[in-house]
């Protein structure tokens, strides 16, 4: 087992994130109700229709293996695996590949499923209750545009007072102040609520009126509300099979969604009971309007959040490209006995792929080029402590393949399950004119000598990629190689490379390029700008190319 201090260097600093849940908003099909999904620890998450998903969601536009959920460096990161309809986090979709980070509050939707992120503090939960066969029906109606009037000047100084006060709210509790303040000083209403939906039957409540937490509300009424249109309660004429509602004494209620988007993040919720005046319509066209004003608000929010959440991980990867770029050797160069040159391309942010060059005694270079599953900082972490490591063991004078599978068990040891990394290393005896070459999984490595067609090295007969399973072994192939001979390698950013139409470079087209070369530094501007120009576009993959050529000088 790999016991240097290398790696730990970098492998600890993952740090446990603190605990969200995953709350469902919506139920799976035939109404299934699906449990929360607790995020904590370090492992991953699946999220998914099939069954082997960590959170399995029985409804249709949930693909089998929809997004992951990732914890890196102390924060949840959200990413889309390929779904057919698409993750999004409060409105926003998320492009497939590309990580955000999670916090309290974000709306969620899988295809057309939504969930909400939670903290571990409870909320404050108004409970709710049905109201029977009719409260959807003649009790609760939709506000249509023809009902909203002209303001009162009482009615309109508090809505400009709350769009003065909404405009530099700097949270979101401070923006239900804000609107509970206005409904109240607008309509002299005294039971005014802000609330947001945290469960299929649950509410959070975010800024109440005078202090009253303990308001009952009609299930059937937040629900209508929910869907994005403004509602109301009807007469009391109307609450004759509505139970709870009489129990309550309500005498007229209303509730206007705050839309963000085409979601409603939030409700505003007003209501009089016994002895007291009801809500009249214009009321309900100002508590409309002031909510309308609400959302704009919370956009506002969401907005700064998602930029200043942008800009974290624009200098998280910042800071891990440069500590890559620390860890590489020079872009071309040589070392007794060999030349080489190679050029790694991040896809987005820091890279997951690795390329190492080590000069050891006795006119022996050993190499290493690998690929970490994912992107991002994690994978860049991955890539750190497994480049040192090897490093340092190949110096230490370890045999290649026991330093392979010392690798693979640290790597099996202290990382998630669906964490893997290939690599092909090798080490190639300049004073012997032999090439030793170990290929983890990787299979993107080729032998070429002159006048013959790249030979490409089988990763069946090395072994599988580090990381999945514990005590595996690794052998060792052995090459002549010629003073012209080279070893080209390359990450799977190469092959898998796609175009506007979806078509991959390809390994045919990769090999036909490094046949038609006759150098190192040839064959990997060649092969990296034959990629840039199918690609046509941003890479939406790491890209390396090494190629290490053995000098007559030898």
């Amino acid at each position: 087992m790999l016991a240097g201090r290398y790696a730990a260097s970098f492998m600890d600093t993952t740090r446990p994130p603190p605990d969200l849940f995953l709350q469902p908003l919506s139920r799976g099909d035939g109404g299934a109700l699906i449990e929360p999904l607790a995020l904590t620890g370090t492992r991953g998450f699946v999220v998914g229709r099939s069954t082997e998903a960590d959170w399995s969601i029985t409804e249709q536009t949930v693909s089998r293996r929809h997004a992951t959920v990732r914890a890196v460096n102390g924060v949840w990161y959200l990413a889309d695996a390929g779904s057919r309809h698409g993750t999004s986090v409060n409105g926003n979709p998320l492009p497939k590949g590309e990580q955000v980070p999670l916090i309290a509050g974000d709306h969620i939707r899988f295809g057309q499923w939504a969930c909400r992120a939670q903290d571990t503090h409870r909320p404050t939960i108004i409970v709710t209750s049905p109201d029977g066969p009719a409260a959807s029906g003649g009790i609760v109606s939709h506000l249509g545009a023809p009902r909203i009037r002209d303001l009162a000047q009482l009615r309109l100084t508090a809505l400009l007072d709350a769009s003065r006060r909404l405009s530099n709210a700097p949270t979101f509790a401070a923006i239900a102040e804000a609107l509970v303040g206005g409904v109240v000083a607008g309509t002299g209403c005294q039971r005014a609520v802000v609330l947001r939906q945290v469960g299929i039957d649950d509410y959070e409540v975010l800024g109440p009126s005078s202090g009253d937490t303990g308001v009952g509300l009609s299930r059937s009424l937040l629900a209508a509300a929910a869907l994005g249109t403004t509602v109301q309660l009807g007469s009391a004429a109307d609450f004759q099979s509505a139970q709870s509602i009489i129990d309550l004494n309500i005498r007229t209620a209303l509730c206007a969604p705050i839309m963000v988007g085409d979601i409603a993040d939030a409700l505003l919720y007003v209501d009089t009971r016994e002895g007291e005046q009801p809500i009249e319509d214009d009321s309900a066209a100002f508590c409309q309007a002031i909510a309308q004003i609400g959302g704009l608000a919370v956009e506002r929010l969401r907005r700064t959040e998602t930029e200043a959440k942008r800009l974290r991980m624009e200098l998280d990867l910042a800071a891990a490209r440069r500590a890559q770029e620390l860890l590489m050797p020079a872009r071309h160069g040589s070392v007794p006995g060999v030349r080489y040159a190679f050029e790694s391309l991040a896809g987005r942010g820091a890279a997951g792929d690795l390329f190492e060059l080590v000069p050891l005694q006795g006119k022996r270079t050993a190499f290493f080029l690998g690929d970490v599953a994912g992107k991002g900082v994690g994978a860049a972490v991955l890539m750190a402590a497994t480049q040192s490591s090897l490093r340092a063991m190949l110096l230490r004078g370890e045999e290649l393949g026991t330093a392979v599978a010392a690798i693979n068990n640290y790597l099996v040891e202290r990382t998630e399950s669906n964490v893997f990394v290939t690599l092909v290393a090798g080490i190639i005896d300049s004073a012997m004119a032999r090439v030793e070459i170990v290929d983890a999984g990787h299979g993107l490595c080729c032998v070429v000598e002159p006048a013959q067609p790249p030979k490409v090295i089988d990763p069946e007969r090395g072994g599988m990629a580090l990381g999945i399973s514990h005590g595996e072994t690794y052998a060792s192939e052995h090459f002549d190689l010629s003073p012209a001979g080279r070893v080209v390698m390359f990450s799977d950013g190469v092959i898998e490379q796609g175009n506007v139409l979806g078509v991959m470079f390809g390994l045919s087209a990769a090999l036909s390029i490094i046949a038609s070369s006759s150098t190192p530094a040839d064959d990997v501007s060649a092969l990296v700008a034959a990629v840039q120009k199918h690609a046509d576009g941003p890479l939406g993959d790491d890209l390396t190319v090494a190629s290490i050529a053995r000098t007559s000088s030898a």
